[in-house]
């Protein structure tokens, strides 16, 4: 008989002496939404549609030098979506509920080295580097979270984040088969500086996918994972108190959900500029995407770069043709843009993008107004 082993983590702080703060807040975010033309190009004769969605999040969060505590419940849903004498409504669930064990830092006892070290457990976003690849996807009304185990280390500037994740669907006796629509696993390393002219960042995230066979009885069987590797950086200078030029890369290798090879990459550059004291701001630049040629039967490399867990809403036009939904037939992307923002007051800017796109045997022009 194997012995069963089961660890408690207990977080205890006492901070009589030192300051401590809980606070509770709400967020209710409506939007409604007139879509004609939304995700896929709309065919002849086809009714517009309109229908609002709305997102309630409540937020209790509990801090101290040696004890951080956020829990985030949700409901998400579209007006009309159950009636209004449900009994039940499956539409709650947990967007963030982690609590952050702060080993040492400058907060606990000001000799001590480093500004922060700690631990945090529990459900989390992972929201890097604008959300290139990783990110909140604050748009979408549910959101992205990880249920993840993350080290944190702060010092003189300097920020990094070494995490893990392992997901079960549920309590197991025996194996760790994962049939969920996700990572089985994902392991990270994120390192960022960031100074007076110049901040940097270098990403590394593998996430492991259930592999399965097929047996000789017909029956699919775990065997093992395949493992996608994404590793990127990305880089701003400034220039000038008005100019500065920034830039991303990023590559993928391993093997991808199918369990074939990847090969795949992105590229960005831009510059920005503000004008008018400060009330304008002008950003011209491009990405480009690798992808597959699909009249190329023979190459069974994927060079579909894939942002999973991306704002694409944020970078790749606001019609979401691109990521959001569709893969686009696993094609590149080239995407030349200039994007500007106009700030009318304190309480009020407006923006207007140009966007052009680029793929293997088409284009597109986005053009994209908005008042925030």
């Amino acid at each position: 008989m194997k012995p069963t082993c089961t660890l408690f983590f207990l977080l205890c702080c006492f901070t009589v002496s030192q300051a401590q703060t809980t606070s509770l807040g709400m967020q209710v975010k409506p939007r409604m939404e007139y879509r004609d033309g939304y995700l896929t190009l709309p065919p002849s004769g086809a009714e517009a549609g309109f229908h609002t969605n709305d997102r309630i999040r409540l937020q209790f969060a509990y801090t101290s030098p040696k004890v951080e505590v956020v829990v985030q419940p949700q409901y998400v849903y579209v007006w009309g979506q159950n009636t209004f004498n449900a009994a039940s409504e499956a539409n709650f669930s947990m967007y963030q509920g982690y609590a952050q064990m702060n080993f040492m830092g400058k907060a606990i006892d000001s000799t001590h080295r480093l500004d922060k070290f700690g631990l945090r457990l529990g459900r989390q976003e992972l929201n890097y580097d604008g959300g290139r690849f990783l990110s909140n996807l604050d748009w979408a009304p549910q959101g992205i979270r990880h249920d993840a185990a993350l080290f944190i280390l702060e010092d003189n500037g300097w920020t990094l984040h070494a995490g893990a994740g392992f997901n079960q669907e549920a309590p197991r006796v025996f194996g760790t088969t994962f049939n969920g629509n996700l990572y089985k696993s994902f392991q990270m390393v994120w390192l960022h500086k960031q100074h007076q002219k110049f901040s940097g960042s270098i990403l590394m995230f593998k996430d492991d996918f259930q592999r399965f066979q097929i047996d000789t009885a017909g029956n699919s069987i775990a065997d093992g994972v395949n493992s996608r590797i994404t590793a990127g950086t990305m880089l701003e200078f400034k220039l000038t108190d008005n100019l500065s030029i920034g830039g991303e890369f990023y590559m993928q290798r391993g093997k991808d959900n199918g369990g074939n090879t990847l090969e795949t990459s992105l590229v960005n550059l831009h510059v920005t500029g503000v004008l008018a004291n400060g009330k304008v701001n002008i950003t011209p630049g491009f990405d480009i995407a690798s992808g597959s040629d699909g009249l190329n039967l023979e190459d069974t490399v994927n060079r579909f770069f894939n942002p999973t867990y991306g704002i694409n809403h944020k970078f790749y036009g606001f019609m979401d043709y691109f990521y959001v939904a569709s893969p686009f037939g696993n094609a590149g992307l080239q995407d030349f843009y200039v994007r500007s923002t106009f700030k009318l007051n304190s309480k009020w800017n407006t923006w207007l993008h140009l966007l052009y796109f680029d793929l293997l045997f088409a284009y597109l022009y986005n053009l994209e107004l908005g008042l925030h």
